[in-house]
């Protein structure tokens, strides 16, 4: 079934990252050679404001930390063994670590830095840049600070993976008039007089908001495209593209536009053909771009979060499709609003009604449909329902690592309230977590599940509801899919993947 049961109560919600969603970052000391310390301290502590500054990160002030290691008898030189980073960042409750070195190497000063990854151990971005002088460090301070924020904000954004809003104009839930209507399952924005907007009365901070546009007639040196984080009619960003082949970023402040990029022309921009146009807001840093070419990134601090909508200048006619906004690196969205070629279509498994429905025909080993995409560490999410049946154990649910019919995994739940992990390896059954009773599991009506796969690391999700995990590495990657028990009909929905790392 499609979402707008969903999207008409997310309406009423405001989603946006808080104070929360801001990881904890401890600046540990510099490695130091042949520089004066006490400057050295100085820039560490330029650097610990400057950490602040961007409003990214909750930073461990240096007497806190140096009390905390104290205690716990460790050194900031420990940083240089990697098997104590994990440990020193439990202690310091923080989940990144940066740690580097100034050095002077003749007449230049070296310095470095190094970001870490608490959890994982891994390195999320280094800097490295020499100098002749250490004021000139200091000057750097706020843009590496910067540039350290946004690899962070990207990787918090990426972990959060949801689906927020969707649209595809197939039923009419956006306003109608003269100057906004559907046509062909697209919706139109036209007005001679004036510029017009429509707008979601759904607010969201940092997101993702993509739609397929096209010019259809009019003026073609005016600009149509979607506005984003919008307080109200006097306050919000604004995204537009022209035919004759240019784009701009403008901000609409206390009534007044501003500029954020002025007219520019791209070769990215189909100049007769319909264009995908996506901006990526994550705090202050917003990137745009068209048919998947980054055309142009920028840093503006007005505006956190607001609604999002679609416009089109004085005398464009101009369509939009499959509006979109998520949180996360969405690499595959089905609403199966219509039929397409992702899917079997046969007498077994079909479209309709908005949703992808199995029948496992008897005598079967079960349904099994799956797409071409294949993934090592992703989430898969899944809306699946339980129609009908010979009895109500049967079980449905999605594959994945899918490598062929003989050599996947399976997790699926029975109406009854229970779920299962297993695999088929080279054509036999191999139950990896059996059949275990969750209340998480609705016994009537739709379940969400999902699946996070992160190397051999399995973690199974009923209703947004933590179930159980299980390591295994048998089949490393693969493609996803859904499946029903022989004998039993099953209705699936909302698929998304999310790359993650």
């Amino acid at each position: 079934m499609k979402r707008f049961c969903l999207i008409l109560l997310m309406a009423f919600l405001t989603l946006y990252l808080t104070a929360e969603d801001k990881p904890t970052i401890a600046v540990m000391d510099l490695k130091i050679t042949n520089v004066p310390k006490d400057e050295v301290e100085l820039i560490v502590d330029f650097l610990n404001n400057a950490l602040f500054e961007t409003g990214a990160f909750d930073v461990i002030q240096k007497n806190m930390r140096n009390k905390l290691l104290e205690e716990m008898e460790f050194s900031a030189s420990d940083l240089a063994d990697a098997e104590k980073t994990n440990k020193i960042g439990k202690l310091l409750s923080a989940k990144l670590l940066l740690f580097g070195s100034i050095g002077k190497l003749g007449t230049n000063i070296i310095f470095t830095l190094t970001l870490v990854d608490v959890q994982t151990g891994k390195t999320e971005n280094t800097f490295s840049k020499t100098y002749k002088k250490l004021e000139n460090i200091v000057e750097d301070l706020p843009s590496i600070s910067e540039e350290m924020a946004s690899i962070s904000q990207r990787r918090n954004f990426e972990e959060k993976s949801a689906v927020l809003y969707f649209d595809d104009f197939s039923a009419k839930t956006w306003p109608e008039s003269e100057k906004l209507y559907y046509r062909d399952n697209k919706y139109h924005i036209f007005n001679k007089e004036s510029d017009w907007y429509t707008w979601e009365t759904m607010s969201v901070g940092d997101c993702i908001i993509e739609a397929e546009t096209e010019f259809i007639d009019g003026q073609n040196d005016a600009g149509y495209g979607l506005l984003f984080r919008m307080k109200d009619t006097n306050n919000f960003y604004l995204f537009d593209i022209t035919q004759n082949g240019y784009f701009r970023v403008e901000k609409k402040l206390d009534g007044k536009y501003i500029n954020l990029i002025q007219w520019e022309k791209s070769p990215a921009i189909n100049l007769n053909a319909v264009n995908f146009i996506k901006i990526e807001a994550l705090g202050k840093h917003l990137a745009l771009y068209i048919n998947k070419v980054k055309v142009k990134e920028i840093i503006d601090t007005d505006f956190k979060e607001g609604y999002f909508g679609m416009f089109a200048s004085k005398n464009v006619h101009a369509s939009f499709d499959n509006l979109l906004v998520y949180q996360g690196n969405l690499v595959f969205f089905e609403s199966f609003t219509t039929a397409n070629a992702n899917w079997i279509q046969d007498e077994y498994a079909y479209f309709k009604d908005g949703r992808y429905i199995i029948t496992a025909p008897k005598g079967s080993n079960g349904y099994y449909s799956w797409t071409s995409l294949e993934r090592r560490n992703f989430i898969l999410k899944a809306d699946v329902e339980w129609l009908k049946g010979s009895s109500d154990d049967l079980n449905y649910g999605v594959t994945f690592r899918f490598k062929d019919l003989n050599n996947h995994y399976l997790f699926e739940i029975a109406k009854t309230g229970y779920y299962q992990l297993s695999m088929y390896l080279d054509g036999k059954w191999k139950t990896l977590i059996p059949w275990q009773k969750s209340n998480a599991v609705n016994k009537k009506g739709k379940d969400i599940l999902k699946v996070e796969c992160r190397g051999k690391m399995i973690t199974l999700f009923v209703n947004d509801a933590k179930v159980d995990s299980y390591e295994d590495d048998t089949f490393s990657e693969g493609k996803i899919g859904v499946v029903s028990a022989e004998g039993m009909t099953a209705a699936f929905d909302n698929i998304e993947v999310f790359s993650i790392k």
